[in-house]
């Protein structure tokens, strides 16, 4: 429903105070989903999506920008070689990375830290704690706990 894939059964999603399903495509253009699938093409390269990525979302980004992010990622050295080829905590690492590239004010993500070791777990919890400093949103869920630090607010639900 935070995405606008679903209707709420009763009540509304808001954005800026305006209904999301009349703001379709300025919701979207401040929205970046991640989900569970990590949205690569198993032929191109880690760098090759994520230009790919950022042209289709009509973000900014040139191929040195673009290695920085996945160097970051922890991805130095596999930039190039196709995503089959690489493992699942890389292909996630790849798919996250275009979350350094990311302008959008609201982040939904959907299990993040799944195949991620204990080096890209803390990269990403550096990466949302700074986009929280700099005023963004993140919406995550995850099945381990998440140590975040700062302002941000966490709620947890047992089911």
């Amino acid at each position: 429903m935070i995405c606008g894939l679903l209707s709420p059964h009763t009540g509304e999603v808001l954005w800026k105070g305006r209904n999301i399903a009349k703001l379709r495509e300025e919701f979207g253009r401040d929205l970046t989903f991640f989900g569970h699938l990590a949205g690569l093409k198993a032929e191109l390269s880690p760098l090759e999506n994520l230009l790919i990525t950022a042209a289709l979302s009509d973000t900014a980004c040139d191929p040195t920008t673009a290695l920085k992010a996945l160097a970051a990622a922890g991805l130095g050295g596999h930039e190039r070689m196709p995503v089959r080829a690489l493992s699942q905590g890389q292909r996630r690492r790849a798919a996250l990375a275009r979350l350094m590239l990311s302008p959008t004010p609201l982040w939904v993500l959907d299990e993040p830290f799944n195949a991620l070791d204990q080096a890209a777990t803390q990269w990403l919890l550096a990466l949302i704690g700074a986009h929280a400093n700099r005023g963004g949103i993140i919406v995550l869920t995850s099945h381990q706990p998440v140590a975040l630090e700062g302002g941000i607010c966490q709620i947890t639900l047992t089911l």
